[in-house]
C-alpha cells in the first residue's frame, strides 16, 4: 500500500508554526521512514518549494521525499500522483481540494492529525516490542554455558526480529460476521485502514 502525505500539512498544525525549518523537517522525513520500515508500507511526502525550480525526488528505504519545486505546489505533485496510483492507497492530508479529488478517485483520506497519532503510536509500540525482545536476548545471551559469540547472537536476534510475529491478542485474525453487510466503500475503507 502507498501512503502519499502533505508534508507541510502535517507538520505546521503539530507544531503550531507558520514556517518549518530544516531540521523539524528531516525529523519528520526520520520518523516516517521508522514508521515505514514498521508498517512495510510505501510512503510519499511531498513539500512545497525546494531549492530548484524543478520537482526534485529522493527516495530513503521505504520512503520517497519530493520537493515541488517553486514553479509547481505540492497540491499539484499529490493530484498528479493520486491519479497515477494504482492499487490501495491512502492520502493524509486536511486540505479540502485534495480530499475531495482524492474522494472522488475513491482514494481514502485520513486527516493529518489522525494519522500522526497513530505513526507515533506505532513507533513507540515497536520500541516497547524491541525492548521486551532484548529483554528475552539478554536473559539467553546471561545463561550458563553459553559460549556462542556475541555478533552472532545479535545477527541471530535482529534478524529473528523481523520475523512477522503472532500474537494471541491479535484481533485482526479473528472474523466476525455482521447482520447488517457494510457497502463495497465501507469494506474498501476497512480493508485498507487495516493495512495502515
Amino acid at each position: 500500500m502507498t501512503i502519499i502525505i502533505d508534508g507541510y500539512n502535517v507538520i505546521k498544525p503539530l507544531m503550531r508554526l507558520l514556517k518549518v525549518g530544516d531540521q523539524k523537517r528531516d525529523n519528520f522525513i526520520k520518523q516516517l521512514e521508522r514508521y515505514a520500515q514498521i508498517s512495510k508500507n510505501q510512503v510519499q511526502v511531498v513539500f512545497d518549494g525546494g531549492d530548484s525550480s524543478f520537482v526534485k525526488t529522493s527516495m530513503n528505504n521505504r520512503v520517497t521525499v519530493i520537493y515541488s519545486g517553486y514553479k509547481s505546489s505540492a497540491d499539484e505533485i499529490i493530484k498528479k500522483k493520486i491519479s497515477d496510483m494504482l492499487g490501495d492507497t491512502i492520502v493524509v492530508t486536511t486540505d479540502r481540494d485534495i480530499c475531495f479529488y482524492a474522494m472522488s478517485l475513491n482514494k481514502v483520506t485520513v486527516d493529518s492529525d489522525a494519522f500522526y497519532a497513530y505513526m507515533m503510536s506505532a513507533i513507540k509500540n515497536n520500541q516497547s516490542l524491541y525492548k521486551e525482545h532484548k529483554k528475552k536476548y539478554d536473559a539467553i545471551h546471561k545463561r550458563a554455558g553459553h559460549d556462542s559469540s556475541p555478533e552472532i547472537d545479535m545477527l541471530m536476534y535482529e534478524s529473528a526480529s523481523a520475523m512477522p510475529c503472532k500474537y494471541d491478542n491479535d484481533d485482526t485474525v479473528v472474523s466476525i460476521k455482521q447482520k447488517n453487510k457494510n457497502s463495497k466503500l465501507e469494506r474498501k475503507i476497512e480493508k485498507i485502514v487495516k493495512k495502515l
